[in-house]
């Protein structure tokens, strides 16, 4: 090594005095003037290694209790609130339909699924092999379950049901899109 050598900070080869950048690695190097001149030692005590390996654990650990804090402190959630999903469903799906009774209700569940209540009086439910209100009501149905599948981290969502308000029985059944029964199909 010349005296117009210097020993790179990062990789340790020895590079041009007036190198700005090592040739080999890329590391940014110190603008050294005639009076300013590090050791041998000062420049290889890195010896290209970078920090130290306890120092890399203990960065690490910092992070890994930074990111556990976080979780700890705020509720990761797998989109919109069940209430919000109900007041939006409803909207799109019965907004000024009066086939499906007076009120119809959404309900969403994170374990069991949406579930959809009609009034058993509706006008949707006679000749419900026919009924173009019973249809348009399947179709929707359909749609959003593959809507919720493609959308939401928890399936359950686009496992849907229709019910009357009177009957625990579903009247249609889809998860994912797929129809699993329709009362029209069976009468």
């Amino acid at each position: 090594m010349s005296v117009e050598d210097k020993v790179c900070v990062k990789c340790g080869r020895t590079i041009p005095g007036y190198s700005r950048f090592c040739p080999y690695c890329g590391a940014a190097q110190p603008i050294m003037d005639g009076n300013d001149s590090l050791t041998r030692s000062e420049q290889n005590n890195n010896n290209g290694k970078g920090p130290s390996s306890a120092k890399k654990l203990m960065w690490m650990l910092i992070a890994f209790l930074l990111v556990v804090g976080f979780a700890k402190v705020t509720t990761l959630k797998d989109g919109p609130s069940h209430h919000k999903i109900e007041e939006e469903m409803h909207l799109d799906m019965f907004q000024g339909q009066t086939a499906y009774g007076k009120h119809p209700k959404v309900t969403v569940s994170k374990k069991k699924g949406t579930t959809i209540k009609i009034s058993y009086k509706s006008t949707a439910l006679k000749n419900i092999k026919t009924n173009p209100d019973w249809k348009r009501l399947v179709n929707k149905t359909v749609k959003k379950s593959k809507e919720f599948d493609g959308v939401y981290g928890n399936k359950k969502y686009s496992k849907i049901k229709i019910r009357t308000d009177k009957s625990k029985k579903p009247l249609f059944k889809v998860d994912k899109g797929k129809v699993l029964y329709n009362k029209a199909d069976k009468d």
